[in-house]
């Protein structure tokens, strides 16, 4: 395994799947939910998400193209196979959409919260990230592999130092003796966070051999990471 085959775990956080993690403390972190619960579900959605994407993996490298449109459209037909491919982008797009407006609504936190004030920091934004988007090349995508490595480094310093500091201020979250139907609900935030496959196509793809390994060691770094961010977010916010 090469070092150039893990860019795709380090690439994941530049893109608008990986900076949905920094919006899971607020709303599911161990805070919210009580750290058994929350390892609970980190783990059920990691082992699906690995499964999945193992699978999803295999497929696509089984056709001499590495591409899911080319490999669908081998086993179940043209039309069938845009079908899926069709709801397969609709499921990226609701991703998207999602930290879309969680990152709009944290900009707009900093201003006025007016209807055109949101309106312009939607404009502003989506512009700036469709014209970045525009401008991807595979020499920009090493170039990010690198810079997202460094701060990837600091984030995880960081985030190490918080997890050091005493929780305190607010009361932790009581253990229940069992999990409530609506607990059970935010389940599928985790599925979403754990959804990498933009990125596994990218590297099937551009890889010259790509590897199974490759793939689930990049999911358990990027496991690592995620349970130590947000654990640390969660402290951080506890403190005062």
């Amino acid at each position: 395994m090469k070092i150039s085959h893990l860019y795709w775990p380090v690439t994941f956080f530049s893109t608008a799947f990986g900076a949905g993690i920094f919006f899971l403390p607020q709303a599911v972190g161990p805070g919210v939910l009580g750290m058994k619960v929350f390892m609970l579900f980190i783990v059920i959605a990691m082992s699906v998400s690995m499964m999945a994407h193992y699978l999803f993996f295999k497929f696509i490298i089984s056709h001499p193209e590495k591409d899911f449109l080319a490999a669908s459209s081998t086993f179940i037909g043209e039309r069938a196979a845009a079908i899926v491919c069709v709801l397969f982008i609709l499921s990226m797009i609701i991703i998207v959409l999602i930290n879309f407006i969680t990152l709009v609504n944290v900009v707009a936190s900093f201003f006025h919260n007016g209807f055109w004030v949101r309106g312009g920091i939607s404009l502003l934004l989506s512009a700036a990230l469709s014209a970045a988007w525009l401008a991807f090349s595979q020499r920009v995508e090493h170039l990010i592999s690198r810079m997202a490595l460094v701060s990837i480094v600091l984030v995880a310093i960081l985030a190490v130092f918080f997890l050091l500091q005493p929780a305190g201020g607010r009361q932790a979250v009581q253990a229940s003796p069992g999990i409530s139907l609506q607990t059970w609900l935010l389940l599928p935030i985790f599925l979403f966070t754990f959804n990498f496959t933009p990125c596994i196509q990218r590297f099937a793809k551009s890889a010259v051999r790509p590897q199974a390994r490759s793939i689930l060691f990049g999911k358990v770094l990027i496991m690592a990471f995620i349970v130590m961010i947000v654990i640390a977010i969660s402290r951080l916010l506890t403190l005062g």
